[in-house]
């Protein structure tokens, strides 16, 4: 990254590929098993623009998080409140690999934002950049066409090996450039170029050319508050990403003995199939629960039937339609579950809304439906649902 202007004490504006330095405490913040540091000079990046800070040690102990405040960049360690005191020297260790790509994501973020806006006018709205997911919002809506061509052309960037460039302009500068701010400005405004793909006010550091950020891909787009929301990932997340959807898919493909590029034609085969054999089989369990009710004795009265848990409820329902058409009263089904039952009550001859009060009372139940059919659990014995009913008179 070529840098027009050195910035007092923050190392990760001057160069971003520091991330081993030497500096004095100025000022020690101490709280019940951490304390928060201020540094005459740091390579530590603090939250902001939409991305974590970096984390890493110093002296040893590691920091969690840094913030930039009133009183300075504060750097939180993990140490005892007596362990630094202000003049004391410490060395800082940046987490290198965090911090490198962190690097790789926000100026692939640049490039799509840059590309995005020049093909369609559209702002970067929104930004997130956390330790393995990134989004980008955007103002409008693109389709998928269109979102694969910017992808195309993002990674067609990464290929020219653009230089990325930072500088501060003057304000007489800044009045004649063009570029990407989310907000109004005030003071010196830091700018990062990338060729004649973006020009944009960002404070966080960034790779030196598009190069090294290897491969930029959306992997999800949904709409989000009248635009796009974009999930992304480059560089080395990228990697990792497409190595875990390449053994992913190589998986599926076995499974399905097809070849990696048609296994979307094969899951849709094998869904037609299933499709079609669920049917088959709930066409079968109904003709079943009809002829289960049938075999019902017509002068039972309020009859309690148990079904295996993983019954369809609408076949069970399929049993109560015929069962009700026989026997007397109420007819009863109940599926057990973890802690007592399911149930489904109908009847053509009591009005079940004006009883299940007290049905629910007695058997710790709860649950509602129609005059006709109610649906609810039970919390109790099934003897209990048996010598209830056995004894209801209505």
């Amino acid at each position: 990254m070529i840098q027009t202007e050195l910035t007092d004490g923050r190392l990760f504006d001057t160069d971003a590929y520091c991330h081993s330095f030497d500096a004095v405490v100025t000022a020690v913040y101490a709280e019940q098993n951490t304390c928060r540091l201020v540094l005459d000079r740091t390579a530590f990046f603090p939250e902001g623009g939409g991305q974590l800070s970096d984390i890493g040690t110093l002296s040893g102990y590691a920091v969690t998080d840094v913030q930039e405040t009133v009183r300075g960049i504060e750097h939180t360690v993990n140490a005892p409140s007596d362990a630094f005191r202000v003049g004391d020297t410490v060395h800082g260790e940046v987490d290198w690999a965090t911090r490198f790509s962190a690097m790789q994501c926000h100026s692939a973020e640049h490039i799509l934002s840059g590309i995005i806006h020049q093909l369609y006018g559209y702002d970067n709205v929104g930004f997130h950049l956390g330790r393995e997911e990134m989004t980008v919002d955007t103002s409008g809506v693109l389709t998928k066409e269109q979102l694969d061509r910017v992808e195309d052309l993002a990674n067609a960037a990464v290929y020219r090996q653009i230089p990325i460039t930072v500088t501060y302009p003057s304000r007489e500068e800044l009045a004649t450039l063009t570029y990407r701010s989310k907000i109004a400005l005030q003071g010196r405004v830091r700018i990062v170029t990338i060729g004649d793909v973006d020009r944009c006010a960002c404070c966080a550091p960034h790779v030196r050319s598009t190069g090294e950020i290897g491969l930029i891909r959306i992997v999800f787009a949904e709409r989000h508050r009248g635009g796009m929301r974009l999930y992304v990932k480059a560089g080395e997340r990228a990697a990792r990403y497409v190595r875990a959807v390449s053994d992913e898919l190589a998986r599926i493909s076995t499974m399905l003995s097809a070849h990696t590029t048609e296994t979307a034609d094969a899951v849709s085969r094998l869904l037609t199939e299933l499709k079609d054999t669920t049917l088959a089989y709930k066409a079968v369990l109904h003709e079943q629960m009809r002829r289960r009710a049938e075999e019902l004795c017509v002068e039972d009265a309020h009859p309690v039937e148990r079904f295996s848990p993983d019954m369809p409820v609408e076949c069970v329902r399929t049993f109560l339609n015929t069962a009700v058409e026989r026997v007397r009263g109420i007819a009863v089904a109940i599926l057990s579950k973890a802690d007592g039952f399911t149930y489904l009550l109908a009847s053509r001859t009591v009005d079940l809304k004006a009883c299940i009060g007290d049905i629910n009372r007695t058997l710790n139940g709860r649950g509602g439906g129609s005059s006709a059919m109610m649906q609810g659990t039970f919390l109790c014995s099934e003897d209990a649902i048996r010598s209830y009913f056995k004894s209801l008179v209505l």
